[in-house]
């Protein structure tokens, strides 16, 4: 494929992004419009194993309206080195991988809560639709830390609906390490979400490998946060509360119990989880700022769009 190539009639190459074990990642230019795309090329023919991944992220990203989750714009099948393969188009993003910042340094405890923030605020938008969208693979790789200061939230390959939530399509979903119980046991909810963000952020502060840190399926992260802020730590327990039951219910819950956490009353005390929390709203102008200067701190940004898509469901960078 050279750069003037033109796939879906429209459709002209730029550079590879990468290339993972479901197929490739392409810069493009919407012939159009004149703007920039992300381009996802399978590997397996249509019909393949991972296509029904792919028409399933089209077809959730297609209900999705939100300015931190990559625009849907196209999808199509053409016939690439004798294969009939998927393409799937998305609005492409520009920003540094979390993953590649955490490799540099450990995050200030400000600068994860800020991220936290975010990440809680968007994925809070997912669990409010109707049915609610559960993205079931939260992880460093699959958030980009963009060049205005804001997060966007990549690769739905593996998000469903309430209306999905059947052994078959849950069954081994996600990141080791990042997996909440019920989760692994197929039967994952807005909670197992927040339990994937609970782990972030013991990622961003400790830059500890969650695997590492699992005793066959319970995350043992206290010995590793102990440098913590108190009311942090309480936090943390209830997002990473093993029972569903009693963890923060969703990510709009889990925002407010951060944001208001020195409140929070002990986890030890608390036998339900906390009811669904109204709708949140964008992250606040400082934050943004905080996650500005660490960019700006950082090396050059990384132009990426949504490789996180090719990797495979292990702990490893994209």
């Amino acid at each position: 494929m050279g750069e003037e190539t033109l796939l879906g009639g429209r459709y002209r190459l730029i550079r590879a992004l990468g290339t993972g074990g479901a197929g490739h990642t392409w810069l493009a230019e919407d012939t159009t419009t004149g703007v920039q795309v992300t381009v996802k090329e399978l590997h397996s023919p249509v019909n393949g194993s991972e296509t029904s991944l792919v028409e399933r992220e089209a077809r959730l990203l297609g209900q999705i309206d939100h300015p931190q989750v990559p625009r849907y714009v196209d999808a199509f099948v053409e016939e690439v080195r004798l294969v009939r393969r998927l393409h799937l188009v998305l609005a492409f993003v520009e920003g540094e991988p979390l993953d590649q910042l955490l490799a540099r340094r450990r995050l200030s405890q400000a600068e994860a809560v800020a991220v936290l923030e975010d990440v809680l605020g968007v994925v809070a938008a997912l669990h409010e639709l109707a049915p609610p969208v559960i993205h079931r693979d939260l992880k460093p790789s699959n958030i980009i830390l963009r060049s205005d200061g804001r997060v966007a939230l990549i690769d739905f390959g593996l998000a469903i609906d309430a209306v999905e939530r059947t052994f078959q399509h849950t069954m081994a979903a996600g990141t080791l390490g990042y997996q909440a119980p019920e989760q692994i046991a197929g039967d994952p909810r807005p909670a197992s979400d927040v339990y994937s963000v609970g782990v972030l952020a013991i990622a961003m502060l400790t830059r500890a490998e969650p695997h590492t840190l699992l005793d066959w399926q319970t995350l043992r992260w206290e010995g590793a946060a102990r440098h913590l802020d108190p009311s942090l730590r309480g936090w943390l327990q209830r997002a990473l509360d093993p029972n569903p039951d009693t963890r923060f219910s969703n990510a709009g819950d889990a925002l407010r119990g951060l944001r208001n956490r020195a409140d929070l009353p002990s986890h030890a005390a608390t036998s339900q989880a906390q009811p669904p929390a109204a709708p949140t709203k964008n992250a606040s102008t400082p934050r943004a700022g905080l996650l500005t200067l660490m960019l700006a701190a950082g090396s050059v940004l990384v132009a990426v769009g949504t490789v996180a898509f090719l990797a495979q469901n292990t702990p490893a960078p994209v």
